[in-house]
C-alpha cells in the first residue's frame, strides 16, 4: 500500500511538472504570436494614418518599410488589402 501511494504521488508530481512546462511553453509561444500580431496591427494603423494625412499608398508603404516594423512579405499582404477595389 505504501509503495502504491508513493508511485501515485510520483505520477501526480510528474504530471504536474509536465503540465507546468506545457503552460510555460504555451505562454511563451502565445507572447511571441501576440508580439507578431501587434506589429502587424501597428503597421496597419500607421498605414491608415499616413493615408489619412494625404500620403499615397506607395508613400505610406515606403514609410512603413523604412521603419522595418514587419517583414516586406507581410507588408505586401497588407498593401494588397488596401489596394484591392472596394465593393
Amino acid at each position: 500500500m505504501l509503495y502504491e501511494t508513493r508511485m501515485l504521488e510520483r505520477e501526480q508530481a510528474a504530471g504536474k511538472a509536465g503540465y507546468e512546462q506545457g503552460m510555460q511553453r504555451g505562454i511563451k509561444e502565445g507572447r511571441e504570436q501576440g508580439k507578431e500580431e501587434g506589429k502587424i496591427d501597428v503597421a496597419k494603423v500607421i498605414l491608415e494614418n499616413q493615408m489619412d494625412n494625404g500620403s499615397t499608398l506607395e508613400q505610406a508603404t515606403e514609410f512603413i518599410r523604412n521603419l522595418k516594423i514587419i517583414p516586406n512579405e507581410k507588408l505586401e499582404k497588407i498593401v494588397a488589402i488596401y489596394n484591392s477595389p472596394k465593393n
